[in-house]
């Protein structure tokens, strides 16, 4: 499987900007190196997201659907943006 992360689905901060710019790092590298500001990651099935995303509100955190598990063919990436 690999994990297929989606573009734009969370806010990346500004410092990253700022280091991707003045550090002239390619995006791929900015998403190797500093995931761009994805903390913590949890994997739950699609049929339960809303509610595990309400219990993440509840406790006073902001969640986003980033992107999902899905078949890898042969030698693919482990990891698609």
């Amino acid at each position: 499987c690999k994990a297929v992360l989606y573009k734009g689905s969370w806010p990346v901060q500004p410092i990253f900007d700022f280091l991707r710019s003045k550090g002239s790092i390619p995006e791929a590298e900015m998403y190797r190196i500093f995931n761009n500001g994805i903390g913590m990651v949890v994997l739950v099935d699609k049929e339960i997201v809303d509610d595990v995303m309400q219990q993440f509100s509840a406790l006073g955190e902001t969640s986003y659907v980033i992107g999902e598990i899905a078949p890898r063919k042969g030698k693919e990436a482990q990891i698609s943006i």
